[in-house]
């Protein structure tokens, strides 16, 4: 189960950068649609690669990052609605915080939990 809610959450964040193109896209007319439109996922994707992913080098703590995490997803959400796209609005904010409540009950590195060691192959010298 660990895994849905993380791919869950990941579809919802793509679905997220989409929708703040497509918004920031048909919202502005010409030169201002493309320059907002791929503006505004680029400067939300550098924000969650600083503080939100993973392997961030400045992660929030656990509570604050699954809220910003969400707050951005369903910012994405509104940006679906606010473009006449409902449907898909209510797909990634349902993705978001169905995925979310999934990976905070069934976390993907679960604290105790060790991984296996790989095997050590065997240390013997070997004739050139």
């Amino acid at each position: 189960m660990k895994w849905l809610g993380g791919a869950l959450v990941f579809g919802a964040e793509l679905a997220m950068y989409a929708g703040l193109f497509w918004w920031g896209y048909s919202t502005f007319d010409g030169y201002w649609g493309w320059l907002i439109g791929l503006s505004v996922p680029f400067f939300v994707s550098v924000f969650w690669s600083l503080v939100l992913s993973p392997r961030a080098p400045r992660p929030l703590p656990k509570t604050a990052k699954t809220l910003t995490r969400l707050a951005l997803i369903l910012a994405g959400a509104a940006a679906w609605w606010f473009a006449e796209l409902p449907v898909v609005a209510i797909a990634t904010a349902a993705s978001g915080l169905v995925g979310t409540a999934i990976a905070a009950r069934w976390p993907i590195d679960m604290p105790g939990v060790q991984r296996p060691e790989p095997p050590v192959p065997d240390a013997e010298p070997t004739e050139v």
